[in-house]
C-alpha cells in the first residue's frame, strides 16, 4: 500500500512523522483554547521543557495528544477499534493529575453535558447531548460502523470517512471532556492505515470549524440512522484544511529531490 512516506530516507521520514504528529497536536488544541503557538509546541515535544509563561495545562495537553499520536501508530497493525482503545487514548489526553469520581479518565461519561449554541435568529440556547445511559449502545454502533468501513482508497473517500466518523463521534460526545480531540484522533486512524496524513483543522478556522459541526452534531436525526449520514459543507472545509497538512509532505519530499539531485 503506497504511503506518504514511501521514497524517502529515514531520516527525513521520521522527521516528517514528527512534524506531523507537532503540527496536529498544535492544531487539535489550539482549537480547544491552547495558548501554545506551533513554534512553541514543537519546541515543548522536542526538547521536554515546558513553556514559560504558559498554563502548565496548556503543556500537559500537548505533551499528552503527542503520547496518544503515537499510541495510535501501535494500533495501526490491528484489525479492529475497540472500547479498550477509545478508553486508553482518552486516558492520555486527559491529565492523570485530573480526579474526580463523576467525571472519568478512560471511561464513559457519568453525568449530563451540553453546550450552548446560536440557533438561525442569533438566540444563544443550551443544546444536550445524549444521556450517559444512552453512549453504551450508541458507541457500540459507532465502533461497528468504524470497524465495517472499508480503508480509503482515495482523498475524496478519505475525507468521506473522517467527516463520517468525526461528526458522529462529536454528536455522541460519550467523554465528560476531551471529545473533540478524541474524534480529531479516532477519526484520522483509517486514514493513517490507508498511507494518507492526517486531516488537521486549521487553527484559524475554528469559528468555522465549531459553527459547521455544530449543524450536523446538534441535530438528533443524526443518530438514529448512522449509514445515512453525510456532511457537504463539513467535507468542503476539511479539504481545505488538510492543504496545510500536504505543504508539509511536499516540504519534506522537496528535501528528498533536492538531495537525490546531490
Amino acid at each position: 500500500m503506497k504511503t506518504v512516506f514511501d521514497g524517502l530516507a529515514p531520516d527525513i521520514r521520521e522527521d516528517l512523522r514528527s512534524q506531523l504528529a507537532v503540527y496536529w497536536t498544535y492544531s487539535s488544541n489550539a482549537i480547544e483554547g491552547s495558548s501554545l503557538t506551533l513554534m512553541e509546541t514543537d519546541f515543548l515535544l522536542r526538547e521536554g521543557v515546558t513553556i514559560c509563561g504558559r498554563p502548565p495545562k496548556d503543556s500537559a495537553d500537548a505533551e499528552g495528544h503527542y503520547h496518544a499520536i503515537q499510541y495510535l501508530r501501535d494500533l495501526l497493525p490491528g484489525s479492529e477499534l475497540t472500547e479498550e482503545h477509545l478508553f486508553a487514548l482518552h486516558k492520555l489526553i486527559i491529565p492523570d493529575n485530573y480526579v474526580d469520581i463523576y467525571k472519568p479518565r478512560g471511561a464513559w461519561k457519568t453525568e449530563f453535558n451540553g453546550t450552548y449554541i446560536h440557533d438561525d435568529s442569533g438566540k444563544r440556547i443550551w443544546v444536550s447531548y445524549p444521556a450517559p445511559a444512552e453512549i453504551p449502545e450508541l458507541m457500540t454502533r459507532w465502533l461497528k460502523m468504524y470497524n465495517e468501513s472499508e480503508l480509503p482508497a482515495d482523498q475524496e473517500s478519505a475525507v468521506r470517512l473522517y467527516s463520517r466518523l468525526h461528526t458522529l463521534f462529536a454528536a455522541i460526545h460519550p467523554f465528560f471532556d476531551g471529545n473533540g480531540r478524541m474524534a480529531r484522533l479516532a477519526a484520522n486512524i483509517p486514514l493513517l492505515k490507508a498511507g494518507f496524513p492526517p486531516i488537521a483543522i486549521d487553527p484559524k478556522k475554528r469559528q468555522e470549524y465549531i459553527s459547521i459541526l455544530s449543524k450536523s452534531t446538534h441535530d438528533p436525526a443524526i443518530l438514529k440512522d448512522f449509514s445515512k449520514f453525510q456532511a457537504p459543507d463539513f467535507e468542503i472545509f476539511l479539504r481545505a484544511c488538510w492543504e496545510n497538512v500536504y505543504k508539509i509532505v511536499d516540504g519534506a519530499r522537496k528535501i528528498q529531490q533536492e538531495r537525490n539531485t546531490k
